[in-house]
């Protein structure tokens, strides 16, 4: 009896202690970092204006708008890791100027819990969904028809953009940089190759993170949302060194629709597309627009 009492105890411990280094990890995993957003919008363009609009869920978001020319808008949804509206990783500054210098109304926003948005925890993807719905209704209130609307979006921007799928359905045209088909599998990548996280220790903390936060990654799956996007042009960008989100998931993705397009990029990693082959990237995504916001 003494026996059974000792092992129930143990047993009642490890799992405590699992539970609460579950818990922890949870929390330390779903932290959006700090991105104040330093840089000057001057430098982009001196025809700037300081918005702010709502996510489709009501949370308040903040940006800003470079008025165009041509009756075209350009919206970009940045990834995480630090990032907000600059989005300096991924060459955003430099690829906006590109086409505020061709006319087109760029809008270069924060996802929640990035820069000036309201702070909230990183999930990956499932409220993030929010804001890129909130975005879009956004320009369609500056009286642009959602045909003329177009979107770049890369890394969680773009698992962001196809979880938000059926809302955005009209828009002319939509470039995914290296998107993913789901996100559990990659973020147990992060959590095992970049901070020695077990894989036991995994479904104990996507637990607590829903029970806790309300953040289920198993929801998050892009490619059960694409089927929305069968027929909207979709333009999407790869690296064919990209480790994060191999390219097998845009594969997978242009698989689910009529109307995509890909392009893989030579020696290039996660969402360096730009950065490695600028003019490759302006070319491709420059003819895309043209050829597909009405």
């Amino acid at each position: 009896m003494k026996i059974i009492v000792i092992i129930v105890l143990g047993v009642f411990i490890l799992i405590t202690i699992y539970l609460g280094v579950s818990t922890y990890i949870a929390s330390v995993l779903t932290v959006s970092g700090e991105s104040p957003v330093t840089y000057d919008e001057n430098q982009i363009s001196e025809r700037v204006v300081d918005v702010a609009f709502k996510a489709s869920d009501g949370l308040p978001l903040a940006g800003w708008y470079f008025p165009g020319t041509n009756d075209k808008a350009i919206m970009f949804v940045h990834g995480a890791g630090n990032q907000n509206r600059v989005n300096e990783v991924y060459g955003t500054v430099e690829i906006a100027k590109f086409f505020i210098a061709q006319g087109y109304t760029v809008l270069l926003f924060d996802l929640r819990g990035t820069g000036e948005s309201t702070k909230t925890r990183l999930s990956f993807g499932q409220y993030e969904q929010n804001d890129v719905r909130g975005a879009f209704e956004y320009l369609k209130t500056q009286e642009f028809k959602p045909e003329s609307i177009g979107i770049i979006s890369d890394s969680l921007g773009a698992i962001a953009t196809l979880m938000a799928s059926e809302a955005i359905r009209e828009a002319g045209g939509i470039v995914l940089d290296s998107p993913a088909t789901a996100v559990r599998e990659i973020v147990s990548n992060i959590m095992e190759d970049e901070h020695s996280v077990p894989r036991f220790m995994h479904p104990g903390i996507y637990l607590m993170a829903k029970v806790f936060y309300k953040i289920d990654v198993e929801t998050v799956r892009p490619i059960d949302r694409i089927v929305a996007l069968k027929k909207t042009p979709l333009l999407f960008l790869h690296g064919d060194n990209d480790t994060l989100i191999p390219p097998s998931h845009s594969e997978l993705l242009l698989e689910r629709v009529e109307k995509g397009k890909r392009v893989l990029f030579p020696d290039t990693k996660h969402v360096e597309t730009f950065i490695t082959h600028p003019d490759l990237y302006k070319k491709v995504v420059g003819e895309f627009f043209e050829q597909n916001l009405k």
